[in-house]
């Protein structure tokens, strides 16, 4: 069966979704000012780029992204699209609530492809989460850090990794 027809279209939109969801999230876990904002922003456009422009050695992760790719459509509208999303939620706690909604979710659909295949996606969630978390040196509201990741990231990446079912 066609990896295209073996999901639904809410179902492509939730993998569609999650990863800006993931990196969002990860960008209010610890703000970093304007500057570090942008510095993760960058990194999340980045990562999200690279999954819909190279090939992948997983046909479903390419398929991802090139359904990313058919929504954003071009650099200019995944930043576009980026800076709403940053814009339209402040709180970090909601943002991180939804990052876990959706990884949950994600873990559910990913059920109906092959390991192979589910684990290419959620690495690549992970990998964006935790790229954009170094993208910018910030410590959090104690000032206390591990290398550029702040604690309330580091809770973050491990509350998704336990969403997606992946070992810490």
């Amino acid at each position: 069966m066609n990896i295209q027809n073996q999901l639904t279209s809410d179902e492509w939109k939730t993998l569609v979704e999650a990863p800006i969801k993931a990196g969002k999230a990860m960008i209010f876990a610890s703000p970093s000012g304007p500057i570090g904002v942008v510095k993760e922003t960058i990194v999340l456009l980045n990562s999200v780029k690279k999954v819909t422009s190279t090939h992948s050695k997983s046909s479903f992760l390419g398929t991802v992204g090139k359904k990313l790719h058919d929504r954003l459509n071009s650099a200019k509208e995944i930043g576009d699209t980026l800076l709403t999303e940053l814009q339209s939620v402040t709180a970090p706690e909601e943002t991180k609530a939804m990052a876990i909604t959706a990884s949950k979710e994600v873990s559910a659909i990913l059920g109906k492809v092959s390991p192979t295949d589910a684990m290419a996606y959620k690495e690549f969630i992970v990998s964006t989460a935790s790229k954009v978390a170094e993208a910018a040196g910030e410590g959090d509201v104690a000032g206390t850090r591990v290398g550029n990741v702040s604690q309330a990231e580091q809770a973050l990446l491990k509350d998704l990794k336990g969403a997606l079912g992946v070992s810490p």
